[in-house]
């Protein structure tokens, strides 16, 4: 514990700086097409994942969920929406204690079983919708909340389709391809047993 907090100056100094780069306080013509930019929420999940290892206390999460607030409505983008949403449900669980809880409600473990089609799915459908939103010319926080809902229900309604019509399928053909290259492994591993066990007879005859 002692170690993780001794790094927090560090990850929130890397973190505003993360936060703020893409609104104009730090001047780049790369930002959008390089990682840093985005490093923050990869911070928040990690300072997120420490509260809920009771490394670093919950509490902890509150000035970064605040800073990530002010830029949502300042600067609002699908992204850091989404990002201050999920992380503020998952704080708002953990602090009251009632995470397991939570996460155990059916709709979001039927979410979980497709959450590999989802995370595929979810960021062309990002593009998408940062394109409409460039098109439309609105920075109005509540726009940008209007296509996030939009995005949820479409990226969701997508990922079950992919999971139904192309991950099962892909499951059960690599089941089947896994049995079929097992059992020809487990008979030529039996046949060369017998060898092995004729070989040692014959030696121990020998010997005998």
């Amino acid at each position: 514990m002692q170690t993780v907090k001794s790094v927090l100056p560090a990850l929130f100094s890397v973190f505003l700086l993360s936060l703020v780069w893409p609104i104009g306080f730090v001047s780049s013509e790369w930002h959008s097409t390089y990682c840093f930019p985005h490093f923050w929420k990869f911070l928040l999940g990690a300072l997120l994942a420490y509260a809920v290892q009771k490394e670093v206390d919950w509490k902890i999460i509150v000035l970064p969920l605040a800073l990530t607030f002010v830029v949502a409505c300042w600067h609002p983008t699908i992204a850091t929406w989404a990002a201050l949403i999920t992380a503020s449900s998952i704080a708002a669980a953990g602090y009251l204690e009632k995470l397991d809880q939570w996460l155990a409600y059916p709709w979001l473990v039927k979410i979980g079983v497709i959450s590999y089609s989802l995370y595929l799915i979810h960021i062309p459908m990002e593009g998408l919708m940062l394109a409409v939103q460039t098109r439309v010319a609105s920075n109005s926080a509540v726009f940008v909340l209007a296509l996030l809902a939009i995005h949820i229900c479409v990226c969701i309604t997508l990922a079950f389709i992919v999971f139904r019509y192309i991950e099962l399928p892909s499951i059960a053909l690599s089941k089947w391809v896994k049995s079929r290259f097992s059992r020809k492994s487990s008979n030529g591993s039996h046949s060369a047993n017998s060898e092995t066990g004729k070989d040692e007879a014959i030696v121990i005859e020998t010997v005998g």
